[in-house]
């Protein structure tokens, strides 16, 4: 048997299991050892914790004696029970090869010293990395480019890559500069407010302004966290404005100029 659960039982308010693995918690690479915890019958309910100091006891049968299991350098074995964790108690409790003999027989037991229940603090969440692939480019096209540089910001069409609508936002002024001395380029979730599956969102960011002649990009790359609260990452100082109009014969070609994102998804983080 890979895993027995014992019957519930009530202490200090709350109903436990305990549970048995009497060949070793293969799920945390456990061998050669039974491994036994104390495991709160009901789910924990969310935003709570429970915790408890407890003993685990080993009773010999043949014997007639009790063996306190305690684990290393603690007299007392001390759980945090909530919506992730169910089950604390020790990986190792006694050596399989000593009780391999069906004919020793033994119990297990518990006596829970104390409980208390307090709120969390945070919520559960859950990180996923995403498979490798190629980036995903997307191609902004802006005309009119001497109009639009006397505005404060302007913005592409909303374009996908992966669960997420973005944009590119182009500051011809600089964004957050008081001298105007530089072009700022950034990235920026398209609807911040919008309900997506992932509450985080980890990924690589390539932001350029195409060189239509020679192909020297002005360009930057960057990892960065893309979220509700943070919906918006990038360069305030990609290029000053005086080094952009030095090169403006190639990066401004028929009053069009072009701009580009590549988007390389890493990870994301989903709220439990």
């Amino acid at each position: 048997m890979e895993k027995y659960k014992s019957q519930v039982f009530e202490a200090r308010g709350y109903k436990w299991r305990l549970v048995i693995y009497p060949n070793g918690n293969r799920s945390r690479n456990v061998t050669k050892h039974i491994s036994v915890y104390l495991a709160l019958a009901d789910p924990v309910m969310l935003g709570l914790e429970v915790r408890a100091a407890f003993h685990l006891y080993l009773y010999d049968q043949d014997k007639k004696e009790f063996l306190e299991i305690k684990p290393q350098d603690a007299e007392v074995i001390k759980g945090c029970f909530h919506l992730l964790k169910h089950e604390c108690g020790l990986d190792k409790f006694v050596p399989l090869e000593k009780y391999k003999d069906c004919r020793n027989s033994f119990s297990v037991g518990v006596k829970v010293e104390y409980v208390c229940e307090s709120g969390t603090t945070g919520r559960g969440e859950s990180l996923s990395m995403i498979k490798a692939g190629l980036p995903i480019t997307h191609k902004w096209k802006i005309a009119e480019f001497s109009t639009k540089r006397k505005e404060e910001c302007v913005e592409s069409q909303v374009f996908t890559v992966g669960k997420h609508n973005w944009k590119i936002k182009l500051y011809p002024r600089g964004k957050g500069l008081k001298n105007n001395s530089h072009i700022s380029l950034y990235l920026a979730l398209a609807d911040p407010t919008a309900r997506v599956p992932s509450y985080k969102t980890y990924a690589q960011v390539s932001l350029r302004i195409l060189d239509q002649c020679k192909h020297k990009h002005i360009s930057a790359t960057d990892k960065f966290w893309f979220s509700g609260s943070s919906s918006e990452h990038g360069w305030s100082t990609l290029i000053s404005v005086a080094e952009f109009d030095g090169m403006k014969n190639r990066l401004v070609v028929g009053d069009v100029c072009f701009v580009e994102a590549g988007i390389y998804l890493v990870g994301e983080v989903k709220v439990l």
